[in-house]
This record gives C-alpha cells, structure tokens and sequence, in this order.
C-alpha cells in the first residue's frame, strides 16, 4: 500500500513538474514566434505600401514622404503587437483552463488509487492485526504458563 501511495505521489508530482516545464517553455516561445509573425506581417504591408506611396510621391518632396513613412509604421506595430497580444491572452486563459481540468482529473484519480488501495489493503490489515492479536495472547499465555511452572518448581 505504501508503495503504491508512494508511485502515485511520485507520478503527481512528475506530471505537476512536466506542466510546469512545459508551460514555461510555451511561455519563452510565443513572444519570439508573435514578434517574427508581427515583423514578417509588417514587412509585408510596409513593402505593399511603399511602392504605392513611391508612385504616388516619385516627383515630390521625398523628407515629406519618409515622415509619413514613419509614423504609418509606428501605428502599424502598435496596432499589431496589440493584435497579437490580446490573442495569446486568449490562449494562455484557454491553457489555463485545460491545465486545471487535467489537475483535478489526476488529483481525483490519485485520490481514487488510494481509496481504491485502502480499501484492498484493509481486509489484509485486519488479518495481519488478528493473527498479530492472537499471537500476543498465546505468548502472553506461555510466559504466564512458565512463569506458574517456574514457581511451582521452586515451592516443590
């Protein structure tokens, strides 16, 4: 039975460790793989927009331009690294929540492997308790026969 409480333990502990683990590396993942999406999604645009605005100003100011340029590029990364933010918040709530469904299913589980190990274990314990019982009595009652004998020997 301790063996058994033992492994459970054991097995709790090694799947708590492995979420942890686990979320930890997601957590060092996502903001390489949003800052990659996010650059590669603005480059995309950014060069999709330059050669419309190219043709637009080839004969004007340029300096006018490249101000412009600028501060479309500012708002365009502002407004996609809060894009990309607000879905990995979604996500994380969505791990979250399935990480704690898997908690309790294994805390319930281990607790139904230590019900279920008591109560195999126990007919076993009360047996062993017996014969411990009955084995104290019949000692008890060879000591306390020797012990007379001993005495009767003596008086005689």
């Amino acid at each position: 039975m301790e063996k058994l409480q033992k492994e459970n333990e054991e097995a709790k502990q090694n799947i708590t460790n492995l979420l942890q683990e686990n979320e930890q590396l997601r957590s060092m993942v996502e903001p390489l793989n949003v800052r990659l999406s996010s650059m590669n999604e603005i480059l995309s645009i950014q060069e999709r927009e330059l050669v419309k605005f190219q043709s637009k100003f080839t004969k004007g100011d340029s300096s006018q331009g490249d101000s412009l340029l600028t501060k479309w590029r500012e708002n365009v990364i502002a407004l996609l690294a809060q894009l990309k933010s607000q879905e990995i918040t979604r996500e994380k709530e969505g791990r979250n929540e399935r990480a704690q469904v898997r908690l309790a299913y294994f805390s319930n589980f281990v607790w139904f492997k230590i019900f279920q190990t008591s109560v195999i274990c126990k007919p076993k314990q009360m047996r062993i308790r017996i014969q411990l019982q009955t084995g104290l009595k019949k000692i008890k009652a060879n000591i306390n026969l020797s012990y007379w004998m001993n005495k009767f020997e003596q008086t005689s």
